[in-house]
């Protein structure tokens, strides 16, 4: 079955509201991933409109233009306008904050654009305008056509290239071992110049364009963007332009591998690779990352052998950067491990219109009883963002890095009459000492930036803190 045809089945029949609740419950933050496959589309053909600079440029309002849609189409338009519009008037948990965006003003001006829309991608425009109105994440139009893209950024086949957005340009910022460009000599600190024939600049300023209209953080969009266009169907050869680390250009071709990870498959989300890695540093620390809150059973059992192997350890690094966040739940069972001096906390709170929904992490029998570290950068996303936000709250970890990405709503996604899908959010977040994160983020108790210099270098300025910081607690009064 393709993954369109699981959304329309998942999406096409009206759960009741405790039945949306329970799911809100189990995938909370998941939405996010179908973002991650979504802007890949800033290479493709499926661009809104590529010289837009500010929601108001989006849509011609002062001259009608002849549509050259069907009246049947132009109706599946304006019945997909009105559903996106109702379920937010209905389903948004802060009557308030529509009211100071102008949200039935917002109908009233765009839904008689759709009347006279000169094509899908005009009449998808209006709606994306109408979203963007609302200034918050996690509220996006994914047409249809988007789903070619979408199937090619979830495709087994990868480079092995983790990107970053650094001084507007796109740079590499890990290389998986043995993947097709560590075996091709990518190295950290090299700049992505273009892919294919997009050029990497035009796509960077475009997407700042965007960030500075919707205030979301710099980089974000971005850098998924890069590391879409980088996967695809295993065996298929993307030519890249590089500026290596001596400045050279290099023109590689590489042939996408599949990943060396597991895939994790759920009905409402295509297959994909999620990485889990732990190892014991040298200098007696040790490090456990994950690309995703997903895959529960094997994400907790190697938490659990982490927690295990870290207990003669001087202390624990978790590394969150880069993470998309996912099951929600996930949060309170990997915290449990780490709580020693509370037999609970609080992770933060989940506000609907009519309830309000607890997070809790209960403590483990058998606790790590070490300092803990965990790193964010402008990447940790959702479900990441509420767990280290969530550990600092309580102070169970120190948080190292920079401040994560501020997209930490909870979201499903619905089809709609026209057959693009539409991704909304069901709820507030707040974290345990009150913090909206919501475009806030967690801000990192000792914020290290990340600079091409110091991937050059082939240093971890973050990580290198972290550890920095375990040692000294060994020595510190309450550690003697």
């Amino acid at each position: 079955m393709s993954f369109k045809s699981i959304l329309s089945a998942r999406c096409s029949t009206s759960a009741d509201p405790h039945e949306r609740r329970e799911q809100a419950a189990i995938w909370i933050c998941v939405g996010l991933l179908f973002f991650t496959l979504f802007i890949t589309s800033v290479f493709g053909p499926v661009s809104r409109n590529k010289d837009a600079a500010a929601p108001s440029q989006l849509v011609n309002t002062s001259v009608p233009v002849q549509t050259t849609l069907s009246p049947e189409r132009i109706q599946q338009h304006l019945e997909s306008f009105d559903v996106i519009w109702l379920t937010v008037n209905d389903r948004h948990w802060s009557p308030e904050h529509l009211q100071s965006v102008g949200w039935e003003h917002a109908r009233d001006e765009l839904r008689p654009l759709i009347e006279t829309a000169d094509s899908d991608a005009e009449a998808a425009a209006i709606m994306t305008e109408l979203l963007e109105r609302l200034r918050l994440s996690h509220y996006q139009l994914i047409p249809a056509q988007a789903y070619d893209e979408n199937e090619r950024a979830s495709g087994e086949g990868m480079t092995g290239i983790s990107v970053r957005i650094i001084d507007s340009q796109a740079v590499v910022f890990r290389v998986e071992p043995g993947s097709p460009a560590d075996e091709a000599g990518v190295a950290p600190g090299w700049i992505i110049e273009a892919v294919g024939e997009r050029q990497a600049d035009e796509a960077i300023a475009r997407l700042q364009e965007r960030e500075a209209i919707t205030g979301d953080r710099p980089g974000v969009f971005a850098s998924m963007a890069f590391e879409g266009r980088l996967r695809g169907p295993v065996g298929e050869t993307i030519s890249i332009t590089f500026r290596d680390n001596e400045d050279q250009i290099r023109e590689l071709d590489l042939t996408l591998a599949r990943s060396s990870d597991p895939l994790f498959e759920a009905a409402n989300l295509p297959p994909m690779p999620v990485s889990i890695r732990f190892q014991q540093l040298d200098s007696g620390v040790g490090y456990f990352a994950f690309s995703a809150f997903l895959d529960p059973a094997r994400l907790m059992n190697e938490f659990q052998n982490a927690i295990n192997q870290s207990r003669e350890l001087d202390g624990l690094v978790i590394d969150l950067r880069g993470n998309l966040g996912g099951i929600i739940a996930l949060c309170n069972g990997l915290g449990g491990w780490l709580l020693t001096e509370t037999p609970s906390a609080e992770l933060g709170r989940l506000s609907m219109r009519d309830t309000e929904i607890k997070l809790v992490m209960n403590r483990r029998a058998q606790p790590l009883d070490r300092p803990v570290a965990v790193l964010i950068d402008e990447r940790s996303i959702s479900s990441a963002e509420i767990l280290a936000g969530g550990l600092q709250d309580n102070g169970v970890a120190r948080v190292f890095g920079s401040t994560s990405a501020g997209m930490s709503l909870p979201s499903v996604v619905q089809l709609l009459p026209n057959g693009d899908s539409f991704q909304y959010a069901i709820s507030n977040y707040t974290s345990a000492s009150g913090r909206e994160l919501e475009k806030n983020g967690v801000e990192p108790d000792e914020p290290t930036p990340l600079t091409r210099d110091a991937l050059v270098a082939g240093i971890d300025p973050a990580l290198i803190a972290a550890i920095t910081w375990i040692h000294a607690q060994k020595h510190a009064p309450d550690h003697d």
